[in-house]
């Protein structure tokens, strides 16, 4: 399996990609790499092994809007990398990059899947009963209820092939699960979803039941999911700080957390951002995975490694069958 990676696109680029490629390389030994970077950075990748340099004229900074980066920059190392996916050189694209900029190329070198109207960003929260999936998380500020139900198809597919759970529970994500509370939006979408007897449609639900894991998939716009995913990731951060704190602060809790370090690994495993790595770009005409922008060496194999399994189960194939199905389904 071939995987370009992005060797700019973190805050910290490229030390956390080097190693991260290192290891990935290490752990999946029938896999190859593409790593796409400027001419300056080609000689601090030390390591031997299954990659070739691709050279990139330019990298996409957080702060650029991604029209102007589109007008500007075309030989960048997103451009590049989405080009070698579009060529069929590569399998899959991984990149910590500006997600604004990855999503305009994907759209414009590879297109969307037949029948997608929005591509949307597919996240992983944990859950008390293992996880869910959120979508969309970043892709798309302003939506219409036809692109929340295609979310709502897509996370479906994603579910069944990725967890393994069939016909899983969709829900909307909403101020109340009384079927009154709602804006217009969230109204008018419940109705497509409900005129879909293919979907496990299981009405509203709120921010906080997420993590109670009362659904498997959660449909929402991408400014309320991004806003969602970064206040969970905060969460995190506090909980994890004031623990420290805590326990640093007598010798009474020293004690105590010896007795209960496992717990607390285990908590913080699994709502660490690094387990998964990356987050796949559904409904692009190509494998596309977007890492968070403070990705560590671990988080960026772990993006490498999810980024192989999509590619493995032919999950685009599958959401572009299912979503030809539900044409036929009168939901207009």
């Amino acid at each position: 399996m071939r995987i370009v990676l992005d060797l700019l696109g973190t805050d910290k680029a490229p030390s956390p990609e080097i190693a991260g490629a290192e290891l990935f390389l290490k752990e999946n030994p029938k896999s190859f790499l593409y790593i796409v970077g400027t001419p300056e950075f080609k000689n601090q990748i030390k390591f031997n092994g299954r990659y070739e340099f691709i050279e990139a004229e330019n990298r996409v900074y957080f702060e650029e809007k991604p029209s102007e980066v589109l007008r500007t920059k075309k030989n960048s190392t997103i451009a590049i990398g989405l080009s070698l996916l579009k060529e069929g050189k590569a399998d899959a694209f991984v990149s910590a990059g500006n997600t604004g900029a990855i999503l305009a190329y994907s759209i414009k070198i590879l297109g969307r899947l037949k029948g997608v109207k929005r591509p949307a960003i597919c996240a992983l929260f944990p859950s008390h009963k293992g996880f869910c999936a959120v979508l969309d998380v970043g892709a798309n500020a302003f939506v219409r209820p036809l692109f929340l139900y295609q979310f709502g198809v897509m996370g479906k597919i994603f579910v069944e092939e990725i967890m393994g759970i069939k016909n899983p529970r969709i829900a909307l994500l909403s101020i109340g699960e009384e079927e009154t509370k709602g804006n217009e939006l969230i109204m008018k979408s419940k109705e497509l979803f409900e005129k879909d007897p293919n979907l496990n449609f299981i009405g509203f639900i709120e921010g906080n039941e997420i993590l109670k894991g009362k659904a498997d998939v959660v449909v929402t716009d991408g400014f309320t999911g991004n806003t969602l995913l970064k206040f969970g990731e905060g969460v995190v951060e506090f909980t994890h700080n004031f623990f420290l704190d805590s326990i640093e602060s007598s010798i009474k809790n020293k004690i105590g957390f010896y007795f209960m370090k496992n717990s607390f690994k285990s908590f913080f495993k699994k709502v660490s951002y690094e387990e998964f790595g990356g987050a796949p770009l559904l409904g692009i005409n190509g494998d596309v995975f977007i890492s968070h922008g403070r990705s560590s060496k671990i988080a960026i194999k772990n993006a490498l490694k999810s980024a192989l399994k999509f590619v493995e189960l032919r999950i685009n194939e599958k959401i572009e069958k299912s979503l030809l199905e539900f044409e036929k389904v009168d939901i207009e």
